[in-house]
């Protein structure tokens, strides 16, 4: 039976497969995402999350496999305006002379002509994404003077400026102050009961069930998913992580200062 439109999922990956020369990065990958959930990524560093996330935004190319986004190609999703990226904060040049409100607007671009000059729209789209992440009053701050979580909040404000249906999130609370681990959170949990669908890596085992309806274990291939007490099992940790000895130091939350 053929799906519509509106019944597609978010997410639909078969068999992905990703190799950089002789190394593996991702092997036969399949999992699928429903609307309206939030679904997080955990693996060890160099398990293939970001590499997963660059596939879905288009960025890598797969050398085996499909992937869709609302039933359409990624990049077909992007041109629609139906998916943002909150890259990891070694990936972004904060040292680039914009504000945080320029950062926020750049999500409103898609729905911009040409000469991408803002509309009362447009204007009005960043001042209520900024009132939601709490960063009204540093709209006109220069991005790279934020603490890590606020950077964070600004490019999630981005997405929510954007309209973006599916939000793709690498590892948003590395580096980030408890506060502002919270507000992404409530924010994340809202934007997902208005519908919208977020993946999310995180190296935060313990606030994973508070966070998401779902998990995936990655290691190169998918090694457990279902919902994160089915997936939080010590047999699964242990093949994903390491010997018992090391699981304390794997599922402790990893939260830092900013």
């Amino acid at each position: 039976m053929t799906l519509t439109a509106s019944e597609q999922p978010a997410i639909a990956v078969e068999g992905l497969g990703v190799n950089y020369g002789d190394v593996t990065a991702l092997h036969s990958v399949s999992f699928t995402i429903n609307r309206a959930q939030i679904c997080g990524l955990i693996g060890v560093n160099g398990s293939g999350k970001s590499t997963l996330f660059k596939c879905l935004m288009g960025l890598v190319t797969a050398q085996q496999g499909t992937l869709s986004l609302f039933g359409r190609t990624s990049t077909a999703a992007r041109k629609g305006k139906l998916v943002a990226y909150v890259p990891q904060a070694e990936d972004v040049d904060w040292d680039f002379p914009v504000s945080v409100a320029d950062v926020v607007m750049m999500g409103r671009y898609a729905h911009m002509g040409l000469l991408r000059h803002p509309s009362r729209t447009d204007r009005a789209a960043v001042t209520e994404a900024l009132e939601r992440v709490g960063l009204s009053e540093l709209r006109h701050r220069q991005i790279g003077e934020l603490s890590g979580g606020q950077k964070k909040r600004a490019f999630v404000a981005r997405g929510i400026a954007q309209d973006a249906q599916l939000l793709l999130l690498d590892e948003p609370f590395a580096g980030v102050d408890k506060g502002s681990e919270a507000t992404i959170v409530e924010l994340l949990r809202e934007l997902k009961n208005e519908g919208r669908t977020v993946l999310v890596s995180t190296h935060d085992l313990a606030g994973l069930p508070r966070l998401c309806d779902r998990a995936i274990l990655l290691h190169q291939r998918i090694l457990a998913e279902g919902t994160p007490d089915d997936v939080l099992t010590h047999a699964n940790l242990a093949r994903a992580f390491g010997p018992a000895d090391t699981l304390d130091s794997a599922v402790a939350p990893t939260r830092a200062g900013a």
